[in-house]
């Protein structure tokens, strides 16, 4: 019975740890406002949840997502999306909780939320007082996301059919489709022909097992016959759930189906920077997000920019600039590139005295944060580097650095894309030029690489390399002309010359 039971415990210990983690991290605690509403004719309290650290970000505006019944989701929907959040699936958002109204201890839901009772009333409450209200205290956006679940979520299909405009997304949780002998589906067919989509977002998630009887399944066809071509929609089914534990699914596929392509990171492409020969085109390999665009004209990328293939082929020397965009819009990070105009690196005949094989290293003894100057420096000791170098084979394992020299031959005329990865800090010259630094206290995983015009003949390469603490690694290769896909290869040590 131990041997059985400790797994469980261990789980639940590590459960409470994630949630509370998730959870902490939220930054804010819930805001309780009020106002009276003019169209409901009553005082409506309002659940305010505000992102992590909202105060020291001054400038930084953010969606809104307002959910109903807003005292049974205030604390769901927002720990749902913090976990999205903390994946990197979607940004931050401003919580708006709607409570109902209690009269006499009875829930008001079914008076605010079905078209037959208050609908309308509701709808003029969230577009004319509870919006506007939000928009003027709070850093917002101008993004808005409409939540509901059960008549919640028939509610939102009912403002989207009557005020697509009023939210940029629906997400309608096992939505009561069917109440009312199906009105809401009529409405559908009636009102989807004479709207636009608008880029506009529509979730609907319900049980496999129950989604006929809620009416889901006709709503599915019925935009499928008369949705917007511009309206990006889809209805989740999932099994073995209950009409309210389908809210955790529903909710994290939903968030992440309205931020469908969202990175907070810069657009990854390669060579990174580098020396452009006028009116000799190349090419920048791009890599991860599909939605891609990019310009050459200065100008930030926009969604009517040129769209980005793996390969860009650009002109010559130019500035480029590449911005991932998401189902709502762009991301925010923007990659730059700059490939300068120049001329060929001059390359020399073959030195006397050398050998191929590897280059030459000199060995320091020292400990700091960034490439000191060598040359100012006695090394201790020298040796080769080849095919059996090996920096676990250094005589320290911390606080040293490495100096390598010698000469580089190129075989084939071209575009040459170097990279560079390291820790910690490393340095790169051809020529006597500096073409990659990669310095300070760092890891490995995040190469560097520059591209160089070369001719055929020798270049004298130099490397610069200083290990502090932890772990130590360092990785120089290159991707020679005429590869359709960049293969990053080890330089040959048989194209390394020393003497």
């Amino acid at each position: 019975m131990k041997i059985v039971g400790m797994p469980v415990i261990s789980g639940i210990i590590i459960l409470i740890i994630v949630v509370s983690s998730i959870g902490g991290a939220q930054g804010s605690a819930v805001v309780r406002d009020s106002l009276y509403s003019e169209a409901l004719q009553e005082k409506r309290y309002l659940e305010i949840l505000l992102p992590d650290k909202y105060e020291q970000k001054a400038g930084e505006k953010y969606e809104v997502i307002y959910l109903l019944d807003g005292e049974w989701n205030i604390n769901l929907v927002p720990f749902i999306h913090r976990f999205a959040q903390q994946e990197n699936y979607l940004p931050p958002a401003i919580f708006v909780g709607l409570p109902n109204t209690y009269n006499n201890g009875v829930n008001q839901r079914d008076r605010d939320f079905l078209p037959a009772n208050g609908a309308d009333k509701f709808l003029d409450f969230l577009r004319k007082e509870v919006i506007p209200y939000i928009g003027k205290k709070y850093s917002t956006n101008g993004d808005r996301t409409l939540f509901g679940h059960s008549y919640g979520g028939l509610f939102v299909a009912y403002t989207f059919l009557t005020d697509h405009r009023l939210f940029n997304a629906y997400l309608a949780s096992d939505p009561a489709f069917h109440w009312n002998n199906g009105f809401i589906l009529n409405y559908a067919k009636e009102r989807l022909p004479k709207i636009s989509g608008e880029n506009k977002l529509f979730w609907i998630d319900g049980i496999q097992s129950t989604y006929k009887y809620m009416g889901i399944d006709i709503m599915d066809s019925v935009f499928k016959e008369l949705a917007p071509k511009d309206l990006h929609w889809k209805i989740a089914l999932y099994p073995n759930e209950t009409h309210n534990s389908v809210r955790l699914k529903g909710v994290y596929d939903g968030l992440k189906f309205f931020y469908d392509g969202f990175s907070i990171s810069r657009v990854n492409f390669h060579p990174m920077n580098g020396i452009a020969l006028k009116e000799k085109p190349f090419g920048v390999f791009v890599f991860g997000n599909a939605q891609v665009r990019y310009t050459i004209d200065g100008t930030d990328p926009s969604i009517m920019s040129a769209k980005a293939d793996s390969i860009i082929t650009l002109p010559g020397p130019v500035e480029l600039k590449a911005r991932s965009f998401n189902v709502r819009g762009a991301n925010k990070e923007i990659t730059t590139g700059n490939f300068r105009e120049g001329k060929a690196f001059k390359a020399r005949s073959k030195p006397g005295g050398v050998r191929p094989g590897g280059l030459n290293y000199s060995y320091f003894r020292g400990e700091w944060d960034t490439l000191p100057d060598f040359s100012r420096l006695t090394p201790v000791h020298s040796g080769h580097v080849d095919s059996t170098f090996n920096l676990e084979n250094m005589p320290d394992k911390l606080n040293f650095g490495i100096v390598m020299d010698g000469f580089l031959e190129i075989r084939k005329e071209g575009y040459y894309i170097f990279t560079l990865d390291s820790d910690d800090g490393a340095r790169i010259c051809i020529n006597d030029e500096p073409i990659l630094t990669y310095d300070g206290l760092h890891g490995m995983g995040n190469t560097h690489t520059y591209m160089l015009p070369l001719k055929k003949g020798f270049y004298p390469i130099h490397v610069e390399y200083f290990q502090k603490g932890g772990g130590k690694g360092f990785d120089v290769r290159y991707v020679p002309p005429g590869q359709k896909q960049p293969q990053p290869m080890p330089i040959p040590f048989e194209t390394l010359y020393s003497r």
